[in-house]
């Protein structure tokens, strides 16, 4: 591939700047560092509370136990296992490793764009210093992905990263020579696995706007797709070796899922018309925030070259104040709301719009200035034939990026237009390197203003977490894997009930125990047991009971020295009728032996039953399951 024709930019060259340009950038980079701080902060103090025992209970016990789960298409836990072992299964810890892993990704894809001419409009690299900064802010807004939703890390993580990773390595194939290419396809085969893992539909999309792009971009870096291939073939090797898992097992697991998901129902409908969430009080001051933000960035700009502290540090002081105002004022407004039930939502969409709408704006002001310029040697500088192939490489890897929020979401149960704002960080990265050509400080807007609105969000979600109640409540620390978590005073004295009863019954690290509750697969995990064919077994759905005989009619060998957790009144109980798939009957072949409190799959609409009991049961005496040893 040709090289990218670079222009000249006074304030992004490799060449050193007039010392007030440095001036204005580190004066700007101090109110972002600031925010940056503070949504680190409250993610910290998130990360130690609550624990769901619904979706977050499935999401450890599928990273603890990942070769017990034999019938899903969800393999995410094969990729976040050696996370869970790296923080000695403290789940704080755990989901700390999980959000560094979140803003590292995001962060490098950030670094590479920033450093990409191609899709800089052709100028030169940002110099090390606003770079390395502005992509640390922009891997931040990844954390976007985590508003309202359980800290720990789970399929829709690995979704993310995945996707970022391929983007990432899809940029450096794209537009780097000599080995770095080649290892950049070796990135993409490597991040579209890691995708694989998290949402196969995610990863269908991905693998699709790779093949665009390959189509689109013209050189000779195509000829590097066989890296790719070593990428994909290596990540799953090494996972395969790892677990001592056969290419087959593997395959059947994901297709007997798969049949498992058909049965269910409640998912098939991947491509719809979502109603677009709406909220009066977020739309219009987040519009303020981003207005104040691009004033103030320009002002920082012009005082810096002012001579001493005070006048320099102006723009500097009223962006932090703007920012604190903003978070003090919206936090609370947004909390009282119920933020996870009305405003979330809409908040996703409108950070995922401001970026659009930057981008829009910024595209339309430069296809203007090429116009002007058009009598003086083209829209593009260069010979027409370089100026196509630059334009064919921007506008390919453009078109990659954009789409990372719609492979995201696609596959989603949730609503769409959200699912995809929590992905919107390629956006604000897209958007960003197009400010490449605005003064230097007006670059860190996008990363700015959404980290600055991320801080009430997370706030304002402590009050209505998914499936949880208020986190403030949560003070007591009470046992959750080998660590501690901070839980409201009932659900720390579930916690203790459960570890007490384990104890007693002699359940470990290599106890099974089926959950029939069908709504809390993390009492499983309370336990120290492992799951038998999934981690969670979904009740509710209209086929439900058909989902369960799928997956343990593959897994019914594992049933023959497995515990059962049964509640039958539960409204999301799965029925004991579902063992007679490997010739088992609960009321013959078992005896009850203890009970475990838990809460009955606990949402913002259904709050959870406070002192539901679920009767653990153990085999009468061995049993022969046909077809098992």
């Amino acid at each position: 591939m040709s090289a990218q024709p670079v222009t000249t930019d006074p304030e992004a060259d490799a060449a050193a700047p007039p010392a007030p340009a440095d001036r204005a950038n580190a004066l700007a980079l101090v109110p972002l560092g600031l925010a940056v701080l503070a949504v680190l902060a409250v993610t910290g103090w998130i990360a130690r509370r609550a624990f769901d025992r619904t979706d977050e209970g499935f999401y450890v016990l599928s990273a603890a136990h990942p070769r017990d789960v034999t019938a899903d298409v969800l393999e995410f836990g094969y990729a976040y296992h050696p996370l869970l072992l790296l923080a000695r299964g403290d789940l704080v810890a755990y989901r700390w490793l999980g959000i560094a892993t979140t803003v590292a990704v995001c962060g490098w894809l950030a670094w590479v764009v920033l450093g990409t001419p191609a899709l800089l409009g052709g100028r030169a690299p940002w110099r090390p210093a606003l770079r390395a900064g502005t992509a640390v802010g922009l891997g931040v807004t990844g954390l976007l992905s985590l508003v309202s939703l359980p800290s720990s890390p789970s399929y829709n993580t690995l979704a993310l990263q995945g996707i970022c990773l391929t983007s990432g390595g899809l940029v450096v194939a794209a537009t780097r020579v000599g080995r770095h290419a080649p290892a950049g396809w070796f990135v993409v085969g490597v991040g579209g696995w890691l995708a694989f893992l998290g949402k196969p539909t995610s990863a269908a999309v991905l693998a699709g706007v790779v093949v665009l792009a390959w189509l689109v971009v013209p050189g000779r870096w195509r000829l590097g797709v066989w890296a790719g291939g070593a990428g994909v073939v290596t990540a799953a090797g090494v996972m395969l070796l790892a677990y001592r898992l056969g290419p087959g097992e593997l395959v059947a697991n994901v297709r007997t899922g798969l049949q498992a998901s058909r049965a269910l129902g409640g998912h098939d409908d991947l491509l719809r018309r979502d109603p677009l969430p709406d909220h009066p009080g977020v739309l219009l001051p987040a519009l303020a925030l981003a207005v104040a933000v691009a004033v103030l960035l320009l002002l920082v700009r012009r005082t810096s070259s002012r001579p001493g502290l005070v006048g320099a540090a102006v723009g500097t002081l009223g962006l932090v104040a703007v920012g604190v105002a903003f978070a003090v004022l919206a936090a609370p407004r947004w909390w009282t709301d119920e933020v996870g039930r009305s405003v979330t939502p809409f908040a996703l969409v409108v950070v995922g719009g401001l970026a659009g709408a930057g981008l829009a704006l910024t595209l339309a002001g430069q296809v203007a200035a090429a116009l002007v310029r058009r009598g003086r040697g083209g829209l593009l500088p260069g010979p027409p034939g370089g100026r196509w192939r630059a334009a064919r490489t921007t506008a390919g890897l453009t078109l990659v990026l954009l789409a990372v929020p719609a492979a995201y979401a696609f596959g989603t149960n949730g609503n769409l237009w959200s699912a995809a704002g929590r992905a919107a960080v390629a956006w604000l990265i897209v958007l960003t390197a197009r400010l490449t050509a605005a003064p230097a400080t007006l670059r860190l807007a996008p990363a700015l203003v959404a980290t600055v609105l991320l801080v009430p969000l997370q706030v304002a979600a402590t009050g209505a977490p998914y499936r949880g109640t208020d986190l403030r409540t949560a003070t007591v620390a009470a046992p959750v894997g080998s660590g501690s978590v901070l839980l409201t005073p009932h659900q720390a004295g579930q916690a203790e009930a459960a570890r007490r009863e384990a104890a007693r019954l002699g359940i470990g690290p290599t106890t099974r125990v089926l959950d029939l509750t069908g709504a809390s697969a993390g009492t499983v995990y309370l336990l120290g047991a492992r799951p038998v064919g999934q981690a969670w077994l979904i009740g509710g759905y209209s086929g439900s009971t058909a989902a369960a005989r799928v997956v343990l009619g593959h897994a019914r060998c594992a049933l023959t020295d497995a515990l059962v957790l049964v509640d039958s009144s539960a409204p999301r109980a799965v029925p004991p009728s579902v063992l007679g798939v490997a010739g088992l009957d609960l009321a013959r072949d078992y005896e009850p032996v203890g009970e475990v409190p838990y809460e009955r799959g606990a949402s913002r609409r259904a709050p959870a039953a406070p002192d539901a009991r679920a009767v653990l049961h153990r085999l009468r005496h061995p049993v022969s399951i046909p077809g098992c040893r």
